[in-house]
């Protein structure tokens, strides 16, 4: 189980949520590394700001939870992301949205969709 004020001290780090919330993050820091297990073995693993949605993701959050949380801050999402082909959706607020939406400018990942909320299901745009 992973420690609630554990994960509120490494997101207060900067540590995003999703990844807060991962196992493999946490068997790491227990074994003394500075990056988790999949980083560890070069498996990529980043979330929007990298141009995917936490493929090596292993914990507590399932796929639906994932696009109902922002992977950031952890609050209610209000909007998903999706990159390429990847069926995955990563969940997103509005503050996160915009910050997203500021570096996007300035690196412009290819793939990147937005989606909506409607009705309770996140709808691409």
């Amino acid at each position: 189980m992973i420690d609630k004020d554990a994960v509120r001290e490494q997101m207060s780090r900067g540590l995003a949520f999703t990844c807060a919330m991962c196992l493999k993050f946490w068997r790491a820091r227990a074994a003394g590394h500075e990056q988790c297990e999949a980083a560890q073995l070069g498996l990529s693993c980043t979330g929007p700001m990298g141009g995917s949605t936490f493929q090596q993701y292993e914990g507590p959050l399932t796929p639906e939870a994932r696009t109902r949380f922002c992977f950031r801050c952890g609050k209610e999402a209000t909007k998903g992301l999706r990159f390429g082909a990847c069926l995955t959706v990563v969940g997103v607020c509005d503050p996160h949205f915009a910050e997203l939406a500021q570096w996007r400018k300035s690196k412009e990942p290819k793939g990147y969709r937005t989606l909506a909320e409607r009705r309770g299901q996140f709808m691409e745009r």
